[in-house]
């Protein structure tokens, strides 16, 4: 058994070897190799799935939530960011720990709490308990789950340059407007541009759509022609938590580790996801869902292996779910929806 996970590591190992990283201030980005170019990916699959959601409207629920909460604007708007920091720097730790203990780098789970979120445990106690949670709940896992999930790998990069392209505000796209004569930007259309910097497009719809109502101006079919040129980038990437080979049903499954709200199914105000998903609510469950099956086809499509799904939600106690398979709308999405 160990010889056929040594080489299925390696056939991953050399499958996904055109993906590199580069560090971009303080954070990576991933590039897929061409013809011994780098290219930016077009999007991560969290950020492909967060486009089927209607965004959180902070401006608009901001003042209320402040006016109910007796303090300013500025002031809930701080709690909000503190409160996501702290959320994602959590996720980051217990993330760290399980790849070093399943690598065996049985480090104490204060190595990881110092290294990212010292600065925040003496002024809240509870916030240090999650992580005392997490960890007493991962081992609850590990223990019930060692005699049959096996280890292939951890935290690997996975991407697929042949997606239709997406388009990106990206910062190289935003400079090059400025040298566009033949559509003619003003300083002060690129300044407002700017402040939607990294906003991600899935179709030229979309894109074209936002162009319009940001700058309140049409565009020809050849201006827009160019702008969509400059923007669009190909492919999608992600980063697979673990992939583990089950000895119960002799089968890979991907693992995703999660923590914060709980994993669930229906929405109390019965929100949806957009179309192709519209039947699906837009809550966790099936976001994930998405998010997986998305890497579920990048292995299909690139190594050619076929897998399942699982995600493990970390609190007091752990939960497992086997996730829903989404290709049936992916494929109505990229082959009816998707225009390029």
């Amino acid at each position: 058994m160990q010889e056929k996970i040594i080489q299925i590591r390696k056939k991953l190992e050399e499958d996904f070897g055109f993906i590199q990283t580069v560090e971009d201030g303080g954070r990576n980005r991933f590039f897929h190799l061409k013809d011994n170019e780098l290219y930016d990916f077009g999007a991560s699959a969290t950020r492909f799935v967060d486009s089927f959601v209607e965004p959180f409207n902070s401006a608009f629920i901001a003042p209320f939530s402040a006016k109910k909460a007796g303090v300013s604007v500025e002031e809930i708007l701080a709690q909000w960011q503190l409160k996501g920091d702290k959320g994602r720097e959590k996720g980051t730790v217990i993330h760290e720990y399980i790849e070093a203990f399943y690598k065996g780098e049985e480090k104490p789970f204060e190595y990881f709490v110092n290294k990212r979120v010292a600065k925040w445990m003496d002024e809240d106690a509870l916030y240090m308990q999650g992580f005392l949670d997490m960890v007493e709940s991962f081992h609850k896992f590990y223990e019930k789950t060692k005699d049959y999930l096996l280890p292939v790998v951890l935290e690997l990069p996975i991407g697929d340059p042949n997606y239709e392209n997406f388009y990106r505000l990206t910062e190289d796209f935003l400079n090059r407007l400025q040298e566009l004569e033949s559509v003619g930007f003003i300083n002060e259309e690129i300044e407002l541009l700017r402040k939607a910097k990294g906003k991600f497009f899935g179709t030229t719809t979309e894109f074209m759509k936002f162009f319009v109502k940001t700058l309140k101006r049409s565009f020809t079919n050849t201006e827009a022609s160019v702008l969509l040129e400059l923007a669009k980038l190909p492919g999608i990437m992600g980063i697979v938590d673990a992939l583990f080979y089950d000895t119960r049903d002799n089968k890979l499954y991907i693992y995703d580790w999660k923590q914060g709200k709980p994993i669930v199914k229906k929405d109390k105000y019965y929100k949806r996801l957009f179309y192709p998903f519209s039947q699906f609510y837009a809550v966790n469950f099936f976001k994930y869902s998405i998010q997986l099956t998305i890497y579920k086809q990048i292995f299909k499509n690139i190594s050619g292996l076929d897998m399942g799904m699982r995600i493990v939600h970390f609190d007091k106690e752990y939960s497992e779910f086997d996730m829903n398979d989404m290709r049936e709308y992916l494929e109505i999405y990229f082959n009816t929806l998707k225009i390029v």
